[in-house]
């Protein structure tokens, strides 16, 4: 159960962060800001995410 919220998170991040620009040269890319808040609500309502996850790499690619 926990894990598969854990994938449903990050599933959800990935998809909704999937425009960006990776290169040397970062003149032609469009810089945004963009603010990545993980939450882990478990089976209530508090954020618990720090009680079970100790460690998050998150991969983000355009093509």
């Amino acid at each position: 159960m926990i894990l598969k919220n854990i994938t449903m998170l990050i599933s959800l991040f990935v998809s909704l962060s999937l425009t960006g620009c990776i290169s040397e040269d970062l003149e032609g890319c469009i810089i945004n800001t963009t603010k990545v808040n993980f939450k882990y609500l478990a089976n209530g309502d508090q954020d618990v995410i720090l009680k079970y996850v100790d460690h998050l790499t998150v991969f983000i690619y355009d093509k």
